[in-house]
């Protein structure tokens, strides 16, 4: 599989395609409508309020979503020099990451947060032999409030963007304003709004949520056992892997690898939030599958092996079938 994503560009198309209608077809049959499990901000509380509760246009939407991200990080990844042009590695391992988990294939605050977080590191990363603007420094900033605003635990995405943005520049005291500003943004207009229309309870509930929410559930099933186990040597195979690779990149490819790694603080502290049993892999999508498409796009033995794990990450996205 990983010859054909370097090689043939229908074939890769056609791959994509079948896992995913193998994985969003149930969906399909029996959509379920948007969820509130008090770990939504202010914008998915609006969005699922807009939508009310048609369950198939709600898998519609995050289907969409879920393949414009994928999408969005392949581009990302191909034009900050870290995988070929004709390959859609990233997108594939995208899919089958967020097909992982608890919440499935439907519209949820982590899926619409991974737009922002995608779209913050386009933000952070800039291309080789472009100088980052204040304009760049305020979007990142906003992106990351944006991401607040949708999913509490999202407000730990500011870590890993602001330790990239480190990476890149020790910013004067007027770059860091502009951050900011760029953070709190989104923050004034929500208030702004609850001020107009009355209406505080919204304010209080998202942050008493930030407030009380962290700390592991006791909830353990087997086939969130055996969602973990995969996801995390996954990700413990390919990360070691490419943080080694990295090394016979350029110092900008390197900087631009580092930054998605610390993507993983994000990751990571968002099961301290929600809980490690049932596992929600959508928090680790991106860094997942950037991380493994750049992985496999440099191996050059042992292809099978690594063929091996991209099927069984397609079948662990399969379990949502048979609980």
């Amino acid at each position: 599989m990983i010859k054909v994503f370097r090689t043939n560009g229908v074939l890769q198309i056609a791959i994509i395609a079948i896992a995913v209608v193998a994985i969003w077809v149930g969906w399909f049959v029996e959509p379920e409508v948007m969820t509130d499990r008090g770990d939504g901000g202010p914008l998915y509380i609006l969005i699922k309020n807009t939508l009310g509760s048609n369950g198939i246009v709600s898998v519609i939407i995050a289907l969409i979503l879920t393949l414009t991200e994928g999408y969005l990080l392949n581009r990302l990844l191909y034009e900050r020099g870290l995988i070929p042009l004709n390959t859609l590695m990233p997108m594939l391992l995208y899919v089958l990451v967020m097909g992982i988990g608890a919440n499935g294939c439907r519209l949820t605050p982590g899926l619409i947060t991974n737009l922002w977080v995608i779209l913050a590191l386009w933000s952070v990363m800039p291309k080789e032999g472009v100088i980052k603007t204040e304009g760049s420094i305020f979007n990142s900033g906003l992106l990351c409030g944006m991401a607040a605003l949708t999913w509490t635990p999202g407000v730990v995405v500011m870590v890993p963007i602001t330790i990239g943005q480190l990476i890149y520049k020790m910013y004067r005291g007027r770059e860091w304003a502009v951050g900011i500003l760029g953070l709190l943004a989104p923050i004034v207009i929500v208030l702004t709004t609850a001020f107009l229309i009355d209406d505080w309870g919204m304010i209080v509930t998202y942050t008493e949520t930030i407030a009380g929410g962290w700390g592991l559930r006791a909830s353990v099933r087997w086939d969130s056992i055996l969602e973990t186990t995969v996801l995390g040597l996954f990700a413990m195979v390919t990360t070691v892997g490419t943080l080694t690779m990295l090394e016979r990149k350029t110092i900008a490819q390197r900087t631009h690898g580092l930054v998605i790694v610390t993507v993983f603080i994000y990751s990571l502290a968002t099961l301290f939030y929600e809980s490690l049993m049932p596992v929600d892999a959508e928090p680790f999508a991106v860094v997942v599958a950037a991380m493994g498409s750049i992985y496999f796009m440099e191996k050059k033995k042992h292809l099978w092996i690594y063929d091996i794990m991209i099927g069984l990450l397609f079948l662990t996205s399969l379990l949502n079938y048979i609980k």
